[in-house]
């Protein structure tokens, strides 16, 4: 997870938002149809939903190591 999460982080999310930015600024200046801006928006979105879905996972990961290894639980 961590090696996804560091490309979102370093990459992904810059070009989703770019990608975003260009299709609404393409849509208003009547360059692109209604149907490839949603498309690109979507495009955009699905990039953001997978570095949060990674970033849950690694978190899920970690907190039941945690929970496995009595760490942060007050058991030891």
């Amino acid at each position: 997870y961590e090696i996804l999460i560091n490309y979102y982080e370093s990459d992904g999310l810059k070009v989703a938002k770019e990608l975003r930015r260009n299709a609404s600024v393409q849509y208003q200046q009547a360059a692109m149809g209604y149907l490839e801006f949603l498309q690109n928006t979507e495009a955009a979105l699905h990039m953001e939903m997978d570095y949060l879905e990674n970033l849950y996972s690694l978190n899920r990961t970690v907190l039941e190591l945690d929970n496995l290894l009595g760490i942060g639980s007050g058991r030891r």
